[in-house]
């Protein structure tokens, strides 16, 4: 199995999912605690200091930071491939928390979301 940074390619993965869940779930936090605000500096002040504004900016960052090692050790084509896991996180994790329901078309892009990645995954080993 291919390592990234001295972990396996899966491992990476998983942290790439598992940061992009908790972003999902701290954006939607962040939403509705900030709902209605105006562009402005004020606005954008208020958005600084809120803890789930922050927390989102912070799992994107480290989600980001994951991914970076994915395509630097993977390639673009294939790392970009694994990293689209987030895709898959980000549906799972509205469909569980935040109970959204997405259409057959969403479920099928997961579906072949996951299934490229188990095939790279076993390319790749």
């Amino acid at each position: 199995m291919k390592k990234v940074a001295g972990v396996s390619v899966l491992a990476v993965d998983g942290a790439i999912f598992a940061l992009t869940a908790v972003n999902t779930v701290f954006w939607g936090l962040a939403v509705k605690q900030l709902k209605g605000l105006n562009f402005s500096a004020g606005a954008i002040a208020k958005m600084a200091m809120n803890h789930s504004f922050d927390l989102a900016m912070i799992s994107g960052l480290l989600a980001s930071v994951a991914s970076y090692y994915l395509l630097s050790e993977m390639g673009l084509t294939s790392g970009r491939f694994f990293s689209a896991i987030g895709f898959v996180a980000v549906v799972a994790t509205n469909y569980t928390v935040f109970k959204d329901h997405p259409n057959p078309v969403t479920w099928l892009g997961v579906g072949l979301v996951l299934g490229g990645v188990v095939v790279l995954g076993l390319t790749n080993s």
